[in-house]
């Protein structure tokens, strides 16, 4: 274990403490002069606890004023505490509240919420200029209606939060739509972001933001799109990172979304941006978050650019630094088998 003497005490809050997790928890306790503390949801095994100079078990990690409690408890028994981090995309914005709350550094509330939130997203990427799909904000069948006659089927309901496909659909006729709406019941407390949905190839752009500046990029294809994929259980997803993306075909996107990544303020951090690219370049923007991509694209660009990815995240947002220059060495990519029958 590490001197505790003038070390920096971070707190890692993680639901469940699975592979993912653990991995990104082990990348901050090697940080210079950290001492790592742990607060979860359920129990973990034995290695899980060696990770951590002590671990926490809370009713539920969403609270704010559990993770709250549990900081200060431990605060009293190690010292004052800099920083509480999470990696996991439903925790961010309590993690925010609670650094926040506590005056530690770390991610604010607004600028969660102007990634997270769908609807804030798209007006602050609007406003920069950049474009995404025609969307609306759905309180009620009226205006989900009335969405429908501007921009046609098929078109994407979202919830304002959520990451990729999560709890979204594809809605590509009048029956499908009623289903939807009877099903969600969209109001004043409980909208629904209804999107234009853009026949191209669904891509992302992974960056590492320092002071708000991104410092890396990396592309990423998706073969089908997402919604795509979901529908149609035939489809065996795959993920791409090509060596190449200096190619004209992304020129555009890295442009856009480089702006786009600058436009939203994120300070120090890892960020993840989807975008559907059109055939002339066109490149529209659906959504964004603030920590290492799923869909393994984490361990894909440690394999690409022969780097320790959930170190490069650790780096970033708990030392605000990035080791770059990194050379794309190689192509990789996954493919989600799914079985039939």
């Amino acid at each position: 274990m590490k001197r505790t003497d003038q070390a920096r005490r971070i707190v890692f809050v993680s639901r469940q403490l699975g592979v993912e997790a653990l991995r990104c928890a082990k990348a901050v306790g090697k940080l210079d002069n950290v001492q790592l503390f742990g607060i979860c949801d359920s129990s973990a095994n034995a290695n899980s606890r060696l990770t951590f100079s002590e671990l926490v078990y809370v009713d539920d990690s969403h609270s704010v004023e559990q993770i709250l409690n549990a900081v200060r408890t431990l605060a009293k028994k190690h010292g004052p505490f800099e920083q509480i981090v999470t990696p996991q995309e439903t925790l961010l914005v309590p993690v925010a509240r609670a650094n926040q709350t506590l005056g530690l550094k770390g991610l604010d509330v607004s600028t969660v919420n102007r990634v997270l939130d769908k609807s804030t997203l798209k007006s602050t990427l609007e406003r920069a200029g950049v474009k995404t799909p025609r969307s609306a904000v759905l309180t009620s069948t009226w205006a989900a209606d009335q969405f429908v006659s501007a921009v046609g089927f098929p078109i994407v309901l979202k919830p304002p939060g959520g990451s990729g496909g999560l709890a979204s659909w594809r809605i590509n006729d009048t029956a499908q739509l009623k289903l939807a709406l009877e099903l969600t019941r969209p109001s004043e407390d409980a909208t629904l972001l209804g999107e234009e949905y853009l026949e191209g190839e669904e891509v992302c752009l992974d960056t590492i933001t320092i002071e708000h500046e991104p410092r890396f990029y990396s592309i990423c294809r998706y073969r089908h799109p997402i919604l795509k994929a979901l529908e149609r259980p035939e489809i065996q997803w795959s993920c791409v990172l090509p060596r190449d993306i200096t190619v004209d075909r992304y020129s555009n996107l890295i442009k856009e979304g480089l702006e786009a990544v600058r436009s939203l303020r994120v300070g120090n951090a890892m960020t993840h941006i989807e975008a559907i690219l059109l055939s002339n370049g066109d490149c529209y923007f659906i959504d964004a978050t603030l920590r290492p991509a799923g869909a393994r694209i984490g361990p894909m660009l440690g394999f690409a650019h022969d780097i320790a990815p959930y170190l490069a995240w650790a780096r970033a947002a708990v030392d605000g630094r990035f080791d770059g220059p990194w050379k794309r060495q190689y192509a990789v990519g996954t493919i989600f088998l799914r079985g039939l029958g």
